[in-house]
């Protein structure tokens, strides 16, 4: 649609396309898969790729290692509290 046309006209195309069926046309058989390709689809997994030099990655990579690191204090300080109260009894 040329933006330069009329009002008129620009409303009028609008409406046509609105009123259009959901699905027009048809492309025969060439959009169906056959059984073989359908049960593929059904186990096909894209290849992720991730960009290491991106800093968000970096950043959650630290996050993580400050995460575990703090959970392997806390998991110490723990053991040394069970350790001391087997002790005392």
């Amino acid at each position: 649609m040329d933006a330069t046309a009329p009002e008129e006209d620009i409303v009028d195309f609008i409406l046509a396309e609105v009123a259009k069926p959901q699905h027009e046309g048809g492309c025969g058989d060439s959009g169906r898969l056959n059984k073989e390709e359908e049960r593929q689809s059904r186990f096909y997994q894209p290849v992720a790729h991730i960009d290491s030099s991106s800093p968000a990655l970096q950043q959650a990579l630290d996050w993580v290692n400050a995460t575990v690191a703090a959970g392997g204090a806390q998991q110490a300080d723990g053991n040394a509290q069970q350790a001391d109260a087997t002790r005392e009894r």
